[in-house]
């Protein structure tokens, strides 16, 4: 099973019975807002997953309507495949208003982020709770 297949699953609100993919440590529901919990290298590897399906998902209803806290806590390995998909999944929630948010960002990704100039539309977080009091339902 493909990564944004499990993704989607999920953000569809669809119980997914599927074992996660290896870069996927666990996806949580908190206060509304999805915590998609990586680990070990999230780089160019999973990016041309998400790039094949993303015409597929594109196309089913729902998939992209809640916000979403990206944890790299547990990553080793970024690129600029990662902000590129990460541009990818802010892009796909742009009509429902939805937002995407990181946390335990490394130095690296965060300059990345501040290179390609998206601070203001890709935040990062201090702490969990700081993103889902911004992202969540009441925010």
């Amino acid at each position: 099973m493909h990564v944004i297949d499990v993704l989607h699953e999920v953000f569809a609100g669809m119980r997914h019975e599927h074992a996660l993919p290896s870069c996927i440590k666990a996806i949580d529901d908190r206060a509304g807002v999805l915590i998609v919990r990586l680990q070990g290298d999230v780089g160019k590897a999973i990016g041309g997953e998400f790039q094949s399906d993303e015409e597929r998902v594109k196309s089913m209803p729902h998939a992209w309507e809640r916000s979403v806290i990206f944890d790299f806590a547990d990553t080793r390995e970024i690129d600029f495949a990662t902000v590129s998909y990460l541009i990818q999944s802010l892009r796909n929630r742009a009509t429902s208003h939805a937002r995407v948010g990181i946390i335990n960002a490394s130095p690296k990704l965060r300059a990345e982020i501040q290179i390609a100039k998206l601070d203001n539309l890709l935040p990062t977080f201090a702490s969990e709770g700081e993103a889902l009091k911004a992202l969540g339902s009441g925010a």
